[in-house]
């Protein structure tokens, strides 16, 4: 009996030593800020991890929409692409290198990666097929994406992870919000 209760409390200590190297590891994640911005001139959002770009974009009268999510340093690929044959032009993100290929050999011009896949909270897209420009969103708010869905925005994927949910909320008065 005694050694019943060693036994045991020993599998306790090692499955509690588990737990907290797990949660202490995944807090420790390094990961960046993936900045939302809104114009709305054209109606497009754009996302960029980086500080110097969004700074530069509000101070032209881009809109601060917050953080869209945190993406892990590390991970899949996800490419920026530029479509300057529309009015306004327009951005894609895509952890799609067949995509990102696909969209080049079309005209779309080559960004870069901006930051990695990976995580466990879905980054959802919707895609306005009414729109010339600002056609698709990316959000981690399941609401939002669900909402959009629902004036008629396509799609309902997940596009890659993050490794945490935004912190900005959607403007109420973004024409995404009506179709």
């Amino acid at each position: 009996m005694k050694k019943l209760y060693y036994v045991v409390s020993l599998l306790v200590f090692v499955l509690g030593i588990s737990f907290y190297a797990g949660k202490v590891q995944a807090a420790t994640v390094p990961s960046v800020s993936v900045y939302r911005l809104y114009n709305p001139n054209t109606g497009e959002h754009f996302y960029t991890s980086s500080k110097v770009e969004q700074t530069q974009l509000l101070h032209i009268g881009w809109q601060d929409e917050g953080i869209g999510w945190s993406a892990p340093t590390t991970g899949a690929n996800v490419y920026r692409l530029y479509n300057p044959n529309v009015k306004g032009g327009d951005h894609y993100y895509t952890e799609s290198l067949t995509e990102k290929n696909m969209l080049i050999k079309a005209g779309w011009h080559y960004d870069g990666i901006f930051w990695h896949s990976g995580g466990t909270v879905p980054v959802y897209v919707a895609y306005n097929p009414n729109a010339i420009s600002g056609a698709h969103n990316f959000t981690t708010n399941l609401a939002e994406q669900n909402g959009l869905l629902k004036v008629g925005w396509k799609y309902g994927t997940t596009a890659w992870y993050a490794t945490a949910l935004g912190k900005g909320v959607p403007s109420n008065d973004c024409p995404e919000q009506s179709f």
